[in-house]
């Protein structure tokens, strides 16, 4: 979403989405994808949006995916 600047997904309401609890499991993605597209990706677009701004933007992903391929486990909340 972030990458294709989709904005159906990366306009978000003033305020966000605070209280967004998002899926943790691939199984559980599917599953509530089904159910709640509408508010799941935006929540979690803004969720990524976050992170990127408090971690150096895509520089910041660059480092994330390099310490996973790595094996490091990291906490992106």
């Amino acid at each position: 979403m972030i990458v294709s600047r989709d904005a159906r997904y990366l306009t978000f309401p003033k305020g966000g989405y605070p209280d967004a609890a998002l899926p943790s499991s691939f199984r559980e993605w599917r599953r509530r994808a089904e159910l709640e597209h509408a508010q799941l990706y935006p929540a979690a677009a803004f969720k990524v949006s976050q992170w990127m701004d408090q971690n150096d933007g895509v520089f910041g992903v660059r480092v994330a995916l390099k310490a996973l391929a790595e094996g490091e486990v990291i906490n992106f909340n």
